[in-house]
């Protein structure tokens, strides 16, 4: 299936959709993201989870608009797809002032490691990095995956098109995610040019 590529060139491409965006990965996006799933929970969600979720909402913001919603970048783990710069900062491997102020973590440093939000940081207005659009987005993946066990989480990516089983760590281009969802190889090499550039 060919599918017409979704960049700013294109008819669905209205940018204003989106938050306010970094070049590199946003990490206020992402803690505003995390935030958000974590108020849609009745207890703190482990890192396993909360890392299957944002991959998955990215993959769909990516599905419906040709852009995901962190910018991150994405690895191939013995657990399915990862955000890369998310997770080092759930794990403590990467520092950031904002992202301080808004998660924190508790428990072992591995996938049981639960990811709670900063009390009283978590409202819509606060919330100023994500659109109404991208919410929408996690409304959407919280639906159909927030009931999930976060193994059967992790199961469920293993089954997505573009994943490749691992037990190492291997970069895994938003081409491929791409081409998976239905782009030929020179729109999603396009597609990826402009998310480089967005």
């Amino acid at each position: 299936m060919t599918r017409k590529m979704l960049s700013s060139k294109g008819p669905r491409a209205d940018l204003s959709i989106f938050g306010q965006r970094d070049i590199e990965v946003n990490v206020k996006t992402v803690a505003q993201a995390i935030a958000y799933l974590l108020g849609k929970s009745d207890e703190p969600l482990t890192r396993l989870k909360v890392q299957k979720l944002l991959y998955l909402a990215d993959r769909e913001c990516l599905d419906q608009t040709g852009f995901p919603i962190t910018n991150d970048s994405y690895f191939h783990m013995k657990f399915g797809p990862v955000l890369s710069h998310t997770l080092n900062l759930m794990s403590g491997d990467s520092k950031d002032e904002y992202w301080d102020q808004w998660v924190w973590t508790e428990g072992s440093n591995d996938n049981n490691q639960l990811i709670c939000v900063q009390a009283g940081n978590y409202n819509r207005d606060t919330l100023d990095h994500l659109s109404d659009f991208e919410i929408g987005v996690l409304d959407d993946v919280w639906e159909k995956f927030g009931g999930m066990e976060p193994f059967a989480l992790s199961d469920y990516t293993h089954t997505l098109p573009e994943h490749i089983p691992t037990e190492t760590r291997e970069h895994l281009p938003v081409v491929g995610i791409l081409v998976a969802l239905g782009y030929d190889q020179e729109s999603a090499r396009d597609q990826a040019a402009d998310i480089v550039n967005f």
